[in-house]
């Protein structure tokens, strides 16, 4: 019995190997299944990867070339659950934003850019990055500790943004750092790495700058909405250009006299405002529309680097004190322990070359002749007059000796050299003068040489970080995701195109540019932002040409979120256009208009509207999932709409209240498309992303809308008003009554006019309308009102047009009508 037995169990055995082999293999690609989301690569296609799932789901991703910069591509994996990476395509950006990953090796990789932020980190000491890498973006984790080597030497962009970091004490930055993201942490003081060009510390509970260290190469600094209220004992370097302090109520800002020449030439961003001073020495002054309170370079070093004022007065020796003790001993031999510098003389006219203050190790004369001690950050101007003083309390000297240590006042050649006789003064005198003449000549050509030396070195610079990783307010961040999301990356966008960032700086192509339009900066709107963590992105709902609209909940609210296509969120005239639908949006406020609920931003790239989501979708849809046009469906309701002319009477409603106004206000894109539905089937009018004000007296030009419904005198390039909506609302009518395109082909006319189908070019159906041979009609079945209503709104002469208030008439007309014969 047993011998029997072998035979059967044999196939079994086999069967039970084969499919055991089947379970742990995908059959559709002929890779293993992996225990976990994993992105990997096909040995037969090393240009894309390939997502696949435990349950062998899988999911290819493409590379693709860089919008704002086609000599990058890019990989975007991100929202996507990956907990391992198994081998990647070769791509220059790799973006893994909103995954599960374990630590990975990066480093075999010749990537330029990675991306692994909101991935739920601890740490990333188990990571390897490569070693050229220039860009690291690891936000929105938990780190609060970064080992040295960890992060190569050679990056140059790094994001730290939302890791809940108080101090930057356990993290070893990198020494090739420029620019420096830390909004959205819990650092209450500031600690800067030296050599970094810009740092944006958003969001931080910095409420003050007391004694701050500000790294001397620093370009740009920016602390939004930091609670800040207090900024003393600063010194700012001579290479800031951009100071950002919005959203911050700053009432006491106390500056060196040497720092108001600095504040001159910086963009300031924000309102300080300080009603006194508290320092009694302190002057108020104003500097681009902002009150500093400005001590001398002096009291600044006394108060803030433990030095000792001096009374202000000066010997005629030259003597200056800058924070050491006045010397009130003769100086004809200057040569006091206590108060003689090292330091070379920058015009004093000492006799021994020497000029009087605090000791220092040593000094450096600059390009203008200022001498700085290289202990201390007080600078001393000499005066350039024959008596040789040097400076008082005043940043810039006198031009006179005043006694110091109970000395008389002198003049002339007897406040040169306090030591000299007088029968040698006038041959001294004559010396320096050739002396000083000699330095100025020799410094101004040092300054000239200087000026184009550092203007090229910018100029080298600035187009090194052209299209590079982040730079600047620029750089996209956006609603901290919570959801899971759809699509690659949704919510969020990253392009490689350099300088435009985040911290301000924005020195790349198409971000420095001035946006007098910019919603950011107006105070209307301040009351409207919302923090970007009380976003919950949830799906994407839409995408057109420019945008993309999701849907999230605030506040346990549905809400919907508009925001620029990662593509159009670098070109300015897009940036521009949507700063404009920004601003109409919130001036609108009427039951028939998609209401308005505020706005979001952490930088320019991720500016998103929020506004109300309407659940029943757009009506072009709607009006497209019923089977046939049937004129009841006017005065009943169908399966997917209520009764079609109350669906008008609300669009012209909204139509109304946007013409109502001193300036009536073009919606310039009104289509079903537009016209968005709630949950109970009201209609509401959305998408005023080309509307425009129209002042009194003046009309618009230039093409707008989509072709089928724009009026004639739009595609003739003539001057159009309000009346053009009116013949978009024609349009719309029709799209109503057929529930189909204006011109497509399975419409039944009513035979008053003759139109192409849809496969006909919008250049043929822009030059039949504009040359007045065609125009869209109801359906042969229609309302008889509805086709005179629908033939007064889209007649050629635009002055024959119904206003919106007499179509609203009409149709209420038309529904009273119906009601009755009902």
């Amino acid at each position: 019995m047993v011998a029997l037995r072998v035979p059967w169990l044999l196939p079994l055995t086999l069967l039970a190997v084969f499919r055991a082999a089947s379970a742990e293999t995908c059959p559709d690609i002929g890779i293993a299944a992996p225990d976990v989301v994993t992105l990997t690569t096909l040995s037969s296609d090393k240009k894309n990867a390939i997502l696949i799932r435990p349950d062998c789901t899988f999911e290819m991703i493409p590379t693709k070339t860089n919008p704002a910069d086609a000599s990058l591509t890019d990989l975007d994996c991100s929202y996507r659950k990956i907990e391992r990476v198994a081998s990647l395509p070769s791509a220059s950006r790799v973006l893994l934003h909103v995954n599960n990953l374990q630590a990975t090796d990066f480093s075999k990789y010749s990537m330029v850019d990675l991306l692994i932020g909101w991935n739920s980190l601890s740490s990333i000491e188990d990571f390897k990055f490569p070693k050229n890498l220039r860009g690291l973006d690891v936000e929105g984790n938990s780190l609060s500790k970064i080992n040295k080597g960890t992060i190569p030497d050679s990056v140059q962009y790094l994001y730290l943004t939302s890791n809940k970091l108080k101090s930057l004490s356990g993290i070893s930055m990198p020494s090739s750092l420029k620019y420096l993201y830390l909004m959205r942490n819990q650092f209450s003081k500031l600690d800067l790495p030296d050599g970094i060009l810009g740092v944006n510390l958003d969001n931080n509970p910095l409420t003050s700058l007391d004694n701050a260290v500000l790294p001397d190469s620093l370009e740009s600094f920016s602390c939004v909405e930091c609670g800040l209220s207090t900024i003393r004992g600063v010194e700012f370097p001579s290479s800031l250009k951009e100071f950002n302090v919005k959203d911050n109520s700053i009432t006491k800002f106390e500056i060196r006299q040497s720092d108001t020449s600095i504040f001159n030439k910086v963009t300031i961003s924000g309102s300080i405002s300080q009603s006194s001073c508290e320092d009694d020495k302190a002057k108020k002054t104003t500097i681009k529309g902002n009150t500093f309170c400005v001590i001398s370079d002096e009291r600044f070093n006394a108060k803030y680097r433990g030095g000792t004022e001096s009374s202000g007065s000066k010997g005629s020796d030259g003597k200056t004190s800058t924070g050491g003790k006045s010397s009130g001993s003769n100086a004809s031999d200057n040569n006091s322990d206590e108060d003689t510098s090292d330091g070379e003389s920058s015009g004093s006219g000492s006799s021994d070359g020497k000029t009087k203050g605090s000791k220092s190790s040593g000094g450096k004369t600059s390009s203008d002749g200022t001498t700085t001690d290289s202990d201390s950050p007080t600078k001393i101007r000499g005066s350039g007059s024959s008596d040789g003083s040097g400076n008082s309390d005043e940043y810039y000297g006198s031009g006179s000796s005043t006694s110091s240590g109970g000395r008389s006042k002198k003049s002339g050649a007897d406040g040169v050299n306090a030591a000299s006789t007088s029968s040698g003064s006038s041959g001294t005198t004559t010396t320096i003068v050739i002396i000083v003449v000699v330095v100025c000549a020799v410094l101004v050509i040092a300054a000239f040489v200087g000026r184009r030396y550092y203007a090229a070195k910018k100029d080298r610079r600035d187009s090194e970080l052209n299209g590079k990783f982040y730079v600047g307010d620029n750089t996209p961040h956006s609603m901290h995701p919570t959801g899971n999301g759809t699509g690659s990356g949704s919510g969020k966008y990253y392009s490689g195109n350099g300088p435009a960032g985040s911290v301000s700086i924005a020195i790349g192509s198409g971000s420095q540019e001035y946006l007098s339009n910019d919603v950011r900066n107006d105070e209307t709107l301040i009351p409207f932002r919302i923090a970007q963590d009380e976003i919950q992105i949830t799906k994407e709902l839409a995408k057109g040409g420019f945008g993309v609209i999701f849907s999230a909940t605030y506040r346990g609210r549905e809400v919907a979120v508009k925001q620029l296509l990662q593509d159009k969120a670098r070109d300015h005239s897009a940036i521009k256009g949507f700063m404009d639908e920004v601003r109409m949006c919130a001036k609108l406020d009427h039951p028939k208009v998609v209401q308005f609920i505020g706005i979001s931003w952490s930088n320019l790239l991720d500016v998103a509207v929020v506004i109300e989501y309407m659940a029943g979708g757009d009506l072009k849809t709607a009006l497209h999932a019923l089977p046939s046009a049937e004129p009841q469906h006017w005065y009943e309701p169908s399966a997917t709409l209520k009764a079609k002319s109350l669906v008008a009477l609300d669009t012209i409603e909204a139509l109304v209240y946007l013409h109502s106004f001193e300036s009536p206000i073009l919606h310039r894109d009104l289509k079903a498309r537009n016209v968005l539905l709630s949950a109970e089937g009201d209609a509401k009018l959305s998408d005023f992303g080309i509307s425009r004000e129209m002042s009194i007296d003046e009309t618009m030009t230039g093409e707008i809308g989509t072709v089928a419904w724009i009026a004639p005198e739009v595609l003739q390039g003539e001057r159009y008003s309000e009346k053009a909506d009116i013949y978009s609302f024609g349009v719309l009518l029709v799209e109503l009554d057929t529930c189909r395109h204006p011109y497509s082909k399975d419409v039944d006319g009513d035979g008053t006019t003759t139109g192409p189908s849809t496969s006909h070019t919008n250049t043929r159906i822009a030059m039949m309308v504009s040359a007045g041979v065609l125009k869209p009609s109801a359906s042969r079945d229609a309302p008889r009102a509805l086709k005179q209503l629908v033939s007064r709104c889209v007649t050629y002469n635009p002055a024959e047009r119904p206003t919106a208030v007499e179509i609203h008439f009409e149709l209420r007309n038309i529904l009273e009508r119906m009601s009755m014969t009902a």
